[in-house]
């Protein structure tokens, strides 16, 4: 069999013996993340009779642990072109990795240096456009040698459609107003809203990116200030996103 043993406080002390000379594996649990110098050695032992004869001890084994995974990933905020991912500050960490998944490939698109760097902006990507794939993990430099953690569930972002142009009043009555705008190439529909009463309100929802202009009717002759609003939006599944 062999004598495992691991240097804790000043002396060497035994942590597991195997019993067998197929015991050739053994995980030490309950080590501290990102910690340099853990340090092993082994020796196999003979047993004749009742006693147990060792041969030499092998050479040090020293490791250092990686670092903890990356908790908290989200998208906090994302444009029409653009997505701000966020992560939480690694209390093991010395930087992060991280990667979007580009032409079946994963690729990485930015390595933080620091553990206070949580955040990154993904530019230039494609309005309306479903299916973008993030993931990071952090990692612990040692000397010139960066050790990394477990990387991350993937985060997956649909980017915004863009926003809507044109927009204005094309003609008007006394009791109503046509509104028009252009046509929105990323839109699955539009949402056009009034303000009333201190608050926007919804009057209308265009379901197809063809639905471009919208009457407004029952409104007070001869008065001033009546306002309006609107914004695309993009169907992915069962959600509009706006």
């Amino acid at each position: 069999g062999y004598q495992l043993q691991q240097y804790k406080d000043g002396k060497w002390v035994t942590i597991y013996t195997g019993t067998k000379a197929t015991d050739t594996s053994y995980t030490v649990k309950k080590l501290k993340a990102g910690t340099a110098g853990y340090r092993f050695r082994i020796r196999a032992y003979k047993t004749y009779g009742n006693t147990k004869q060792y041969g030499s001890w092998s050479s040090e084994v020293k490791v250092n642990t990686n670092p903890y995974g990356v908790g908290g990933f989200k998208c906090s905020t994302k444009s029409s072109t653009s997505v701000t991912l966020k992560w939480n500050k690694g209390t093991t960490a010395s930087g992060y990795q991280l990667q979007q998944y580009k032409g079946g490939k994963w690729v990485t698109i930015y390595t933080g240096t620091k553990a206070t760097n949580t955040s990154y902006t993904v530019k230039g990507l494609k309005a309306g456009t479903a299916g973008y794939r993030f993931r990071i993990r952090a990692y612990k430099t040692y000397g010139n040698t960066k050790q990394y953690g477990s990387w991350s569930s993937e985060v997956k972002v649909n980017t915004n459609p863009y926003g809507v142009g044109g927009f204005k009043c094309s003609s008007k009555t006394s009791t109503s107003v046509t509104l028009k705008w252009n046509k929105g190439t990323t839109a699955s529909g539009y949402q056009l809203q009034q303000y009333k009463d201190g608050k926007w309100v919804t009057i209308y929802t265009g379901t197809k990116a063809t639905d471009t202009s919208y009457t407004v009717k029952n409104l007070k002759a001869g008065t001033a200030g009546y306002r309006f609003r609107i914004r695309a939006y993009k169907t992915y599944g069962n959600t509009k996103q706006y």
